[in-house]
């Protein structure tokens, strides 16, 4: 599969290479001039990883840009002749994601009930100082 990732697909691109002459306008210049434009490749930033794939680990060529986003899950490095991990690698950004959303939930029930309390305080008082 050479430069490509094993999760996305990912492969080089083909761009340009710009070479340019000349000092910008905004630094007193008379501007940037073009001198000559060629074909260059766009590679991935691939990285060889050890991740966990159908239940077992295998080593992957994989992009930095899955290995941000949680799409692949690194393997668990355990003892030697041992069941117990004794590292754990960092939980996918997703599960991460899901722990905040509810604790966020959490906070905003909380809150509302807070102004509940509040509002049936201050009703309260003004029947008491209608009285």
């Amino acid at each position: 599969m050479g430069q490509q990732c094993a999760i996305c697909g990912k492969k080089p691109r083909v761009g340009n290479r710009v070479a340019q002459r000349g000092k910008p306008k905004y630094l007193g210049g008379n501007g940037r001039k073009t001198t000559g434009i060629s074909r260059r490749l766009f590679r991935p930033n691939l990285q060889k990883m050890r991740i966990q794939q159908d239940g077992g680990v295998v080593t992957r060529r994989v992009c930095t840009r899955c290995l941000r986003n949680g799409s692949v899950q690194k393997a668990v490095v355990r003892k030697v002749f041992s069941d117990t991990p004794v590292i754990h690698i960092a939980t996918p950004a997703a599960e991460v994601i899901d722990e905040t959303a509810e604790a966020v939930d959490e906070t905003a029930e909380a809150v509302d009930e807070t102004a509940e309390a509040v509002d049936e305080t201050a009703e309260t008082v003004e029947d008491e100082a209608t009285d």
